[in-house]
């Protein structure tokens, strides 16, 4: 049967610290997802940026023919993009439907409106969408509106990525485990130096109630040790009673 010292223990400190770990472990969680979800929107960002810079090459007489110059640019870019393995470059039209993509298809099946939809009310016309595919791939997909077409949307796997977090999540709960192993450890043992000594005391006290009068505990004089002065006490009071 446990002892009072103990179970306030768990009820109390042992409680405290499980939480405190468990709120660290998710906050943690949460924002290391957080930071590469971020990191891959950014990267997805500048190549924006990038193409964007591409175009204020293409010039013309009239605001109309620069338009059309950086229109016919921009579907060339799409159509010729390098990095296929990585992203699938789109060009949509109005009403968020395919223009051009990098693959050369309307890639049915990988894309959904949200991120278009978000682009058409945010005030940087920037819209991001976290989704899984037909083939239940999860993919990020970042759409920006530009003014010669309707907007650009670039979509990669996040495969590598929650592979990582899955990763990083599993040596944190192995950290969480090895502290919380730890406190339970150290915890336990100073609360068995507690509530060992005591339950020797009661005892002893007990006997003297009895009238066993020669009974003693055993003390190692540390001044220091407030059970040990308490088994010294214990015993001085069983010698005056003796007497």
């Amino acid at each position: 049967m446990r002892s009072g010292i103990t179970n306030r223990w768990l009820r109390g400190s042992l409680f405290l610290t499980v939480l405190l770990v468990l709120l660290v472990e998710s906050m943690f969680v949460y924002n290391f997802g957080r930071s590469y979800y971020n990191s891959v929107q950014q990267t997805m960002m500048r190549r924006f940026s990038s193409i964007n810079g591409q175009l204020k090459m293409y010039t013309g007489d009239t605001a109309q023919k620069t338009a059309a110059n950086r229109s016919v640019a921009l579907r060339r870019m799409v159509e010729q993009f390098a990095d296929k393995d990585k992203y699938e470059f789109m060009l949509l039209d109005g009403y968020g439907g395919v223009i051009a993509s990098s693959s050369g298809t309307g890639a049915d099946g990988i894309v959904v409106q949200d991120d278009f939809n978000k682009a058409q009310d945010a005030p940087d016309g920037v819209g991001v969408a976290i989704y899984r595919t037909a083939s239940g791939e999860t993919v990020m997909a970042v759409c920006s509106l530009v003014p010669y077409a309707a907007a650009m949307r670039l979509v990669t796997s996040l495969t590598l990525v929650q592979a990582q977090l899955k990763s990083v999540f599993i040596v944190s709960l192995i950290v969480v485990a090895a502290i919380l192993g730890f406190t339970v450890a150290s915890g336990l043992y100073f609360v068995r130096g507690i509530v060992v000594p005591l339950g020797q005391v009661e005892r002893i006290a007990a006997s003297i109630a009895r009238g066993e009068l020669d009974v003693r505990l055993p003390v190692t004089g540390d001044e220091r040790d407030e059970v040990d002065r308490l088994r010294g006490t214990i015993n001085q009071m069983a010698e005056g009673l003796e007497e």
